[in-house]
């Protein structure tokens, strides 16, 4: 059997977020899309978060 050690390796990361309309529901869909990536960003401590991009 094999062992797997993995190691945490540096990167820096952007987020990339998208809705097709500005209407109420999209928007906050795009909130909702926006708070996926917290709690994968608090996962990863080695990433280091460097902005967004949001398309509207």
């Amino acid at each position: 059997m094999y062992e797997y050690n993995a190691v945490a390796v540096p990167k820096n990361v952007a987020i990339y977020a998208r809705v097709s309309t500005e209407h109420e529901a999209q928007l906050s869909a795009l909130e909702n899309q926006l708070d996926w990536y917290k709690p994968l960003l608090e996962q990863h401590p080695e990433w280091t978060f460097v902005r967004s991009y949001v398309e509207m």
